[in-house]
């Protein structure tokens, strides 16, 4: 998780000011964006993890550089155009290419408030221990970018290639790309983070 994305603790950005009766949407794009993200996340062409790398693994000026929306189109883009879902051509024009099928979408008019209403958990309950117990003393790998989404601040603990840390209390999590990845949450920062089985070890 050392990543341009991964300012938890980090200094020079400037002070946080919150906006008093800050509206859910500045602008009707931003509701419209919402909208286009929630659609697509029924066609489940990805899992969290994956949809959450797209945006994570954008060049770190233009991270730094876009509002939450404007993340949010800009990951859009990447997961439309790698899932095959349409072309960047096809985005950029508004138009699909010739001879292309028509789907159907699973979130039509109809069902949108039945949907919104069922919510959208993410806590899957499957026949996995964890790999760790709570507050076990495991190390986790310096690797950048990490796949293991272990904080910067667990990273810079430890050495250039390891830090020892104590395992969080985690529940096991599955997810259409792995069979098995546990959820925790950091013990130095508080952030949520997922274990895929690779990284860590127990000391």
């Amino acid at each position: 998780m050392n990543g341009v994305h991964d300012m938890g603790g980090m200094q020079g950005f400037g002070p946080i000011r919150p906006e008093k009766s800050e509206p859910v949407f500045h602008a009707r794009w931003e509701g419209r964006m919402q909208a286009i993200w929630s659609a697509l996340g029924t066609w489940r062409k990805w899992n969290g993890d994956f949809g959450r790398q797209a945006r994570e693994f954008l060049p770190p000026a233009e991270y730094l550089g876009l509002e939450y929306f404007q993340l949010r189109y800009a990951q859009v883009v990447e997961l439309i155009a790698g899932s095959g879902m349409a072309t960047r051509a096809e985005i950029e024009n508004g138009r699909p290419a010739k001879g292309t099928q028509k789907a159907v979408p699973p979130l039509t008019a109809g069902n949108v408030t039945a949907w919104f209403a069922n919510g959208n958990p993410k806590r899957r309950d499957i026949a996995v221990a964890p790999k760790f117990q709570a507050g076990q003393r495991v190390r986790a790998r310096n690797i950048n970018p990490s796949p293991t989404r272990a904080c910067r601040a667990m990273h810079a603990a430890g050495s250039a290639s390891s830090s020892v840390t104590t395992a969080c209390s985690s529940s096991p999590t599955a997810t259409p790309k792995a069979s098995a990845r546990s959820r925790s949450t950091c013990t130095r920062c508080g952030s949520p983070r997922v274990n895929s089985g690779r990284g860590g070890a127990a000391e």
